[in-house]
């Protein structure tokens, strides 16, 4: 009988970056707390323009990104 192997878990600490890019401060505040709470590093930001920077310099391996923005939307930031 075979057991299910730890290894296969996985492991938040080996890149565990999420960038939240979104205009509404109240979903910021929610995924931050959630993602903080299992282990995750997090940085948020409320616009498409200031986004792009942190992107190539912080070099997350998550993105969540809001479409309806207003300026640059989510769809031009991609």
């Amino acid at each position: 009988m075979k057991t299910k192997d730890d290894s296969s878990k996985t492991d938040v600490t080996a890149n565990n970056k999420v960038l939240i890019i979104d205009d509404s401060a109240t979903w910021q505040d929610m995924l931050d707390g959630i993602l903080k709470s299992h282990g995750y590093e997090t940085r948020c930001i409320s616009n498409g323009k200031d986004s792009l920077g942190v992107i190539s310099d912080w070099r997350p391996s998550v993105i969540l990104l809001d479409l309806m923005m207003p300026g640059m939307d989510g769809l031009e930031v991609c």
